[in-house]
């Protein structure tokens, strides 16, 4: 048990080079098992796995020194509006659909009062209703996956066909998916040609699309989310929905594979989304205090990203890791709200991806108690005991050995020093 907790933090560190949000994950993950005397190995694990990936990334010219994985250059001084933060409550609740209007009203509102006590409050709405969104999308990740999952096993044929042929299942999901996103075909409509950390880190981008649409080769690697004939909008909208259907299907094959970076992808798409149709509402800025902010929808993208995955995964160390991905906390406050609200929605509704998992597969595991079950807290160890333990001391004579193995049934008994 401890190499698996071990595994895991060094795993999830190693992959996005986040070494102390590595650590928090794995705990988070597996805390119904977690053993405290492996806290300092877990961290040492972290640390070391980090600095191996990285040096080797500056050896092997990947990168020219240590630094974060998906960097950022967001304003630090005011990297969010407060008349934004309807944005992320309307995400949550009712969808994009409805982000236009109220964000406009909203803003006309804030003109005519001014700046004030109200001000201050909606900064905490702000990062309510994304993270509410990711939430119910996290829950629907997670359900969609169980149904999939559930349904190749409850056809017998079919599961007894996949068992004969283990690679025929995989093969077809990767010809599918491959498929799809071949960049000459459908895939030009929604960035096929990006593999998973290129789409990260374009979508995490500082420019604002929809103001390039004119001018893509300004946008660098960027420029493969500007299509000539389709809006930057539809083209992350097309992605975020065919990279939803095709992680959850992908995560169901029989091979090694992670839930968490196509989840963050995924989260990232979302938020990236949102923040360009807010950049689309308010083309020149957002004035307060006769100073006109520009919308970032790359920080819509890092909060989306952590909110989403934090929903799925239900926990809330994913901020912590974007932080370290990004080399930022510009977006402390409303990412921190945002993760903790998705969480709040998604544990509402399923369980978490790893908790389905092993409910499918029927694998023994200590379950979460819910509001509902409080009476559970007054259940003692010695009420659901055994408490006629057949076991072999060390002072057990032949005879009684002979007679405990005529009249019991187990295949293993334990050895006590002394049958006080």
């Amino acid at each position: 048990m401890g190499f698996e907790e071990q595994d895991s933090r060094s795993g999830q560190q190693s992959c996005p080079r986040s070494p102390w949000a590595g650590v928090l994950f794995s705990i988070e993950v597996t805390s119904t098992y977690f053993a405290v005397r492996n806290y300092w190995r877990g961290f040492f694990a972290a640390t070391f796995s980090a600095f191996v990936f990285r040096v080797l990334a500056v050896w092997n010219k990947d990168a020219v020194t240590i630094t974060a994985l998906f960097r950022t250059n967001f304003r630090m001084d005011f990297p969010f509006d407060l008349k934004e933060l309807p944005a992320f409550a309307v995400i949550g609740s009712v969808g994009p659909t409805a982000l236009g209007v109220v964000s406009r009203v909203w803003g006309e509102a804030m003109d005519w009062k001014g700046p004030g006590p109200e001000v201050r409050w909606a900064r905490g709405g702000v990062a309510c209703a994304e993270r509410i969104c990711c939430g119910f999308l996290g829950a629907v990740f997670v359900y969609l996956h169980r149904q999939v999952m559930l349904g190749v096993r409850k056809n017998k044929a079919l599961s007894q066909f996949l068992a004969k042929h283990r690679l025929l299942y995989p093969g077809i999901v990767t010809f599918v998916i491959a498929s799809l996103t071949f960049p000459p075909g459908m895939g030009q409509f929604m960035a096929g040609e990006l593999m998973p950390r290129e789409a990260i880190s374009t979508l995490f981008d500082n420019n604002t699309w929809v103001k390039h649409i004119g001018d893509p080769e300004s946008l660098g690697r960027s420029a493969v989310w500007i299509h000539p004939q389709v809006n930057v909008v539809i083209i992350i909208f097309l992605f975020f929905i065919m990279k939803f259907w095709m992680s959850i299907v992908a995560t169901t094959m029989p091979i090694p594979c992670g839930g968490f970076m196509p989840v963050f992808v995924l989260g990232a798409a979302f938020g990236r989304l949102v923040g360009e149709i807010m950049a689309m509402l308010f083309p020149e800025g957002i004035l307060f205090d006769d100073i006109i902010y520009k919308i970032l929808p790359g920080g819509y993208a890092v909060i989306g990203a952590a909110a989403l995955t934090g929903a799925v995964s239900h926990t809330v160390s994913t901020a912590v890791i974007c932080f370290e991905l990004t080399g930022q906390i510009a977006h402390i406050l409303p990412m921190m709200v945002a993760v903790i609200l998705a969480n709040m929605v998604a544990q509402s509704l399923q369980p978490s991806l790893y908790d389905s998992i092993i409910q499918v597969k029927k694998l023994p595991y200590l379950p979460d108690l819910g509001w509902n079950q409080l009476s559970k807290f007054t259940i003692f160890v010695e009420d659901i005991m055994v408490r006629d333990v057949k076991f072999v001391s060390a002072s057990c004579t032949y005879g009684e050995l002979r007679y405990l193995l005529q009249t019991t049934t187990v295949k293993t008994l334990p050895l006590v020093d002394s049958k006080g």
